[in-house]
């Protein structure tokens, strides 16, 4: 089982054929991510797209499913046709009608043209899980009061040249005032492995608040992964 996940964490994704030919969104796939960002992000947030829960989106037929069904991931979306865990809807652009019916014929357009960008991001690290505890039971990637900051695991995605990179993690109050920063500096890792990083003495998340996750270079500054917002 090891060898298994050793072997799959070294996967990376296909780019999509819908990126430009500099691997870049296009302009309607850049309109889409706003909107997938106010639509979808929810429940499929960067990197891994998707919040590792299961949700009741109303696509049980049978009697025996009980409405839950775990969130995909978005990653390589635009070659898992049809969708839905039932294969219900056969186009990006169907589901996001289904879950999104207010937007426009063009804003649905848009948004699937994001969706179906989602693949190499270009990112060479990523924030892939954020732990706490509430109540002696664990949870990930979610923001819920009372939770406690236990880790954050960082994935090494493809090689770079920065030496050491900085994890900064934030939380911030419903008022949007930071109320809690940590950064942790990591050396040079092995492509495609993992670190944890404990967070001593964890802080308790308030009510209505969010948290952020980010990767640097250390010595160049230069952002080596997407902004990890959970709300």
């Amino acid at each position: 089982l090891s060898y298994i996940d050793e072997y799959l964490k070294s996967l990376s994704p296909i780019p999509s054929p819908s990126l430009t030919r500099d691997k870049t969104l296009t302009e309607s796939a850049k309109s889409g991510e706003a909107l997938f960002n106010a639509n979808c992000a929810a429940c499929h947030p960067a990197p891994l797209y998707t919040d590792l829960k299961k949700h009741n989106v109303n696509t049980a037929k049978l009697e025996r499913e009980d409405g839950y069904f775990d969130t995909p991931t978005l990653v390589e979306v635009w070659r898992t046709a049809p969708y839905l865990h039932n294969g219900s809807l056969g186009t990006v652009e169907e589901v996001a009608r289904h879950f999104a019916p207010k937007l426009s014929d063009s804003e649905v357009r848009a948004l699937a043209d994001y969706v179906r960008s989602i693949g190499n991001e270009g990112e060479y690290y990523a924030v892939e899980q954020i732990c706490g505890t509430l109540d002696g039971i664990s949870s990930y990637n979610t923001y819920i009061s009372g939770l406690e900051l236990n880790s954050v695991s960082v994935r090494y995605q493809k090689l770079c040249s920065a030496k050491e990179v900085v994890v900064v993690l934030n939380v911030y109050g419903s008022d949007g005032r930071q109320i809690y920063y940590c950064d942790t500096t990591l050396p040079k890792m092995e492509v495609a492995s993992c670190a944890v990083i404990s967070l001593d003495g964890g802080i308790v998340l308030p009510e209505g608040g969010y948290f952020t996750a980010e990767i640097f270079d250390v010595e160049e500054g230069e952002a080596l992964s997407s902004k990890l917002t959970i709300k």
